[in-house]
């Protein structure tokens, strides 16, 4: 018998823990500013963000969509990660040769820390979280309710997302038995290992093989939550077929498969666009799709021991 040692994405418990102990209400505001400096709205508030939008639709307004945050007990954010955390050592004990379980917590960095600003990209990495509310108490919840493990990431200086800490600690391949993720965010099916699902109260493995084909599936998909743009049509049942459809693909045989597809969506996006009559030729729009997906692919690639980068030439793969 022996306890094991779980990579916790806690970004995630903080945050669901975080939304459990407020409220957040949406309105309207005649300009950002006023919202900014939190002027009173005389009009009401919507508990959907989506619900002030149709209040602006209806009356012909015009203004800035904001929220206001109302928290609660911050002891309900306290059960919340004691109840989370439970799960996640019952899940390993019911499920591994381990009877009991080590938790050791990842946080990220800043945003504007983080690595991935270095790379370009369509749209800004990350840019659709800059005025999503946040939790209020997430700075108590870190500080106090994380003691019983280690917590790695709150260094001032560290450029990298918890899961690129987890990634690159799980893949460290020092000893025979590699620790157990923990996480509910399917970006970490990329790394192979052990994985845990507390919210679907799953436990499951990921080899090699099938984190690949997890990572060339999030190329074409892209990544909304991230705000990385994949190809308009291809959601996760679509590139499943796509890819799934290949007789044991290697690296090469992914990779390949995805630029088909970048390819074909931007020639066909040329083609059909009325807002020019420009002919650009063949090869310029293939470069233009390859160059896409490399940056994608770099913003999707998740760090692995030795802090690898994606960076793929002809003569380079990273599986």
């Amino acid at each position: 018998m022996s306890t094991a040692d779980v990579l916790v994405d806690a970004d995630l418990l903080v945050y669901k823990a975080g939304h459990a102990a407020q409220q957040v209400l949406w309105a309207v505001w005649p300009t950002e500013e006023e919202w900014r400096h939190e002027e009173p709205f005389k009009h009401g508030y919507w508990k959907r963000k989506g619900d002030a939008k149709n209040w602006v639709a209806t009356h012909n307004k015009e203004g800035y969509i904001g929220y206001k945050v109302l928290p609660h007990k911050v002891s309900i954010a306290e059960d919340a990660i004691a109840f989370m955390k439970q799960k996640i050592v019952n899940l390993v004990i019911s499920n591994t040769a381990h009877n009991d379980a080590e938790l050791n917590y990842y946080f990220s960095c800043k945003l504007d820390n983080n690595f991935r600003n270095k790379f370009p990209s369509v749209i800004p990495y990350k840019g659709n979280r800059a005025d999503l509310p946040k939790p209020y108490w997430k700075d108590v919840i870190i500080k106090d309710f994380f003691n019983d493990g280690p917590k790695i990431g709150l260094e001032r200086d560290n450029d990298l997302e918890a899961d690129d800490l987890i990634g690159i600690a799980a893949t460290e391949g020092k000893t025979f038995i590699r620790p157990i993720i923990a996480s509910v965010d399917k970006d970490l099916n990329t790394i192979p290992g052990v994985h845990v699902n507390w919210d679907k109260e799953s436990v499951y493995w990921v080899d090699e093989e099938l984190a690949r084909m997890n990572f060339y599936k999030q190329v074409l998909t892209g990544d909304a939550a991230d705000n990385i743009v994949g190809i308009k049509g291809i959601g996760d049942r679509r590139a499943s077929k796509i890819l799934d459809s290949l007789a044991n693909p290697t690296e090469e045989h992914l990779h390949q498969e995805c630029t088909f597809k970048y390819m074909d969506y931007v020639k066909k996006k040329h083609m059909s666009s009325q807002l020019t009559s420009e002919i650009i030729p063949e090869q310029t729009l293939e470069l233009t799709a390859q160059k896409w997906l490399n940056q994608n692919a770099n913003l999707l690639w998740i760090q692995r021991y030795g802090r690898e980068q994606w960076g793929r030439d002809e003569n380079t793969l990273h599986y």
